[in-house]
């Protein structure tokens, strides 16, 4: 959720999109310095497991070695929309929280988990916001940026004197040495604690490239830093292509960033087709995807052929009972979406010859399989494979807003995962969900303008005639010129 907006003071002003509800932009400018962020992908909670135990006072107890004590009880009510409330007995300790309810358990040993902001001091995120908002230069915002606690974040400045900058934050927990956080650890074992947070100072940062440029896409950052921050591989499709069309980028405007945010063309595609297309047997969909531009685009037939032919390749290579299971493929497919490091593990692995994912299997026998399985269906349209509609929460399933029209038509998605425009549409239990651009933000620090459009409009309210005026332009990739409301200084 965005609310895009502007704010002024004596000739100082805050332009770009805020949290509703939260006293700060997550993405605009002031007069000197503009900035963004996009998500760390950070493991900032492990799971641990506590062995527990009633005691004579029928009091849950967890285990320090060879000593008991009380857990720290308290109670809490789950309300949910629709159903009656949920009761809920938490039972907490200095190492984290175990994950059920024990009231009915017995003794034995439960899964806890641990996040780093359970600890004090993580209150001060907002005042982070307000005074990277205030800052002049890059070289401050990101020393601001640096001792942010939640959440873990990448932040990218620039500011009026031409200097950017790119710097990760967030609190990390400092494990135990040898421990990685990827499998609970006994909690018993007080060596296998966290041993505190990481030091800020070892987050990657970069600032004036020699390159000129910067680029954030939810990539991993194990190797711009000495913080252990990802426990498993991030993909880089996104970041590549951003990297690739700026640095083949002679100039770098205002027109040239707008068409950069849709950016549909998939170096995922690109990278796979030419280990699989060899295997395709000759016809309309090895010809279709030999022509394809690994774009994206709605009315991409190739673009939704290859899709559904990735789907088949990690059915028939990773779907056998000796691998992951044909259903529990098929739901990480369709149901959940693509896990990033599923997709990531993946991926690597299809390019590679050998492997003991298709040990005494042909490899290229299953992705021709696959094509087969994919020519038998009659081609579509991507707009018709990636589409949604807008879904305002408190009406949907209900007769009131199918009778008052708040379902929106079904929309093409342009994109996909692994595009720059990222429209990425998964299920999550019964409701549609959507990983797209909620917030386009251009601007250059040589005016005092700036360049927005977002899936919304300028009210929250859904009986207000501007609750979707601004979803034609963000359709259509056409901006609308924001320029601050300056107040002239007050005597006194």
């Amino acid at each position: 959720l965005h609310w895009p907006g502007s704010a002024s003071d004596g000739g100082n002003y805050m332009m770009g999109a805020t949290l509703p509800g939260c006293p700060l932009m997550a993405v605009g400018r002031s007069p000197r310095l503009a900035w963004g962020v996009t998500y760390l992908h950070a493991d900032t909670s492990d799971f641990f497991i506590e062995d527990c135990r009633r005691n004579s006072e029928q009091r849950w107890q967890f285990r320090r070695g060879d000593e008991w004590r009380d857990f720290q009880e308290r109670d809490e009510v789950i309300h949910r929309k629709g159903a009656s409330p949920v009761p809920l007995q938490v039972y907490s300790n200095e190492q984290g929280t175990v994950v059920r309810d024990l009231a009915d358990a017995d003794d034995g040993k439960y899964l806890s988990v641990s996040w780093v902001g359970q600890g004090t001091g993580s209150g001060t995120s907002v005042a982070c916001w307000l005074e990277i908002a205030r800052a002049s230069s890059v070289a401050d915002a990101m020393d601001i940026a640096a001792a942010n606690s939640h959440p873990t974040l990448v932040w990218m400045f620039a500011d009026r004197d031409g200097h950017i900058g790119k710097q990760a934050s967030g609190w990390l927990p400092e494990r135990a040495p040898g421990q990685g956080g990827l499998v609970p650890v006994p909690a018993w074992e007080p060596a296998r604690h966290w041993q505190g947070k990481q030091d800020p100072s070892t987050m990657p940062r970069q600032y004036d490239p020699p390159e000129g440029f910067l680029v954030s896409a939810n990539e991993s950052l194990h190797s711009q830093g000495v913080a252990r921050i990802h426990s498993h591989g991030l993909p880089d499709y996104r970041f590549r292509r951003i990297t690739e069309v700026l640095a083949a980028s002679p100039t770098i405007d205002i027109a040239g960033m707008q068409s950069l945010q849709y950016d549909v063309l998939s170096l995922q595609a690109r990278d796979l087709l030419p280990v699989l297309l060899p295997h395709v047997p000759a016809g309309p969909l090895r010809q279709r995807l030999a022509d394809w531009d690994c774009r994206y685009t709605p009315e991409s037939v190739a673009a939704a052929s290859f899709q559904r032919f990735y789907q088949y390749v990690l059915l028939e290579v990773f779907g056998n009972e000796e691998g992951i299971g044909w259903r529990r493929m098929l739901y990480l497919c369709t149901r959940m979406g693509y896990s990033s490091m599923v997709l990531t593990a993946i991926d690597r692995l299809l390019l590679r010859d050998d492997s003991l994912w298709w040990k005494n299997r042909d490899k290229g026998e299953l992705i021709r399989r696959a094509a087969e399985r994919t020519a038998a269906e009659p081609p579509r349209p991507w707009s018709e494979v990636n589409a949604f509609h807008f879904a305002n929460r408190f009406f949907e399933r209900t007769r009131v807003g199918r009778l008052l029209g708040f379902h929106s038509q079904r929309r093409a998605m342009p994109g996909c995962q692994a595009t720059p425009f990222q429209g990425h549409l998964l299920a999550t239990a019964t409701r549609e969900s959507s990983f797209a651009p909620s917030y386009h933000f251009v601007t250059d620090l040589l005016s005092d303008e700036a360049w927005t459009n977002f899936p919304g409009g300028a009210s929250e309210s859904r009986f207000s005639p501007w609750y979707r005026t601004d979803i034609a332009n963000w359709e259509a990739g056409r901006y609308r010129r924001l320029l601050p409301r300056v107040q002239p200084p007050t005597d006194g």
